[in-house]
């Protein structure tokens, strides 16, 4: 894997820029630039944290990785997947995804009702803030903050409070096994969704587009396979493609091919699991993340 420490020349160009008054544009591999709203006018700079990337430390029997945030996650996820780990908050990971814009943007994926937000797994963050200092916040431990919590007060911040250059995450085995199971349902049927996420299921993801209903289970090989034999529907046979497509939004209703959306017009509507239909027009993909 591709290591390199780049943080004394970015703490320079941040100075450089904090004393000519310039505005900067952090970006990474600029994977979400879509995302938000769009500035009225272009920063004259840009500063790019792909060269400062790299493992700082990874210890798995203790479930923490410490990682520079100009890695790419893809990189991340295969370190992690080949000691049988993974992210918990299974994050998107569109082309060029860096893990520091993940987490500026705080983007989840299917796992966060069940297993939490990216939020969630920061332990300890390093910033450069806006006078041009880096300073450390937090720890490789869940329980190390008294007072503000600055490093996940970062996640979702879109950059503005801060250029990441370092940050400390938990990370969490992968399931023993995992299923999705598809089941008919009546379209727009989000009451028997809030009734499931209130029992005892081993659930990971779940999805209603159309008629049909899918639910991820992921656990011991006992319990999905009680849990499956309990809610019954049929096995999919590619689940992982399939829930990859609806985490980077790839999947045929994103990209209007599968006839149910229109591809020039996508809106996404955030609401509490126990919502009811919305009495808006179009076509529509419920996800519990």
């Amino acid at each position: 894997m591709k290591t390199n420490d780049d943080s004394a020349d970015l703490i320079e160009r941040v100075k450089a820029a904090v004393a000519g008054n310039t505005p900067m544009r952090i970006v990474g591999g600029n994977s979400k630039s879509g995302l938000g709203n769009a500035n009225d006018t272009e920063p004259s700079q840009t500063l790019n944290l792909t060269s400062h990337c790299g493992v700082i430390s990874y210890e798995p029997t203790e479930l923490v990785v410490t990682v520079r945030t100009g890695t790419s996650l893809q990189v991340l996820n295969e370190t992690l997947k080949d000691s049988g780990q993974m992210l918990p908050f299974e994050p998107p990971a569109f082309a060029g995804s860096t893990i520091g814009g993940v987490l500026a943007c705080g983007l989840s994926g299917p796992r966060r009702p069940f297993n939490g937000a990216a939020r969630d797994y920061v332990l300890g963050m390093r910033v450069i803030n806006g006078q041009g200092q880096s300073l450390s916040f937090g720890g490789e431990v869940m329980k190390n903050v008294a007072g503000y919590d600055v490093s996940r007060l970062q996640v979702g911040a879109w950059g503005t409070l801060g250029i990441l250059l370092d940050t400390s995450m938990k990370v969490l085995p992968v399931p023993e096994m995992e299923m999705t199971l598809c089941q008919t349902s009546a379209a727009h049927d989000t009451a028997s969704f809030a009734a499931l996420l209130r029992q005892s299921l081993p659930l990971s993801a779940a999805m209603l587009i159309g008629e049909r209903r899918y639910l991820r289970l992921s656990g011991s090989e006992s319990a999905v396979r009680a849990a499956a034999s309990l809610l019954g529907g049929e096995e999919v046979a590619d689940a992982p493609t399939l829930w990859a497509a609806v985490r980077d939004q790839t999947h045929d209703y994103f990209t209007g091919t599968s006839g149910t959306a229109d591809a020039h017009s996508l809106w996404r509507v955030s609401l509490p699991d126990a919502a009811g239909p919305l009495p808006l027009a179009g076509e529509w993909l419920y996800e519990w993340a």
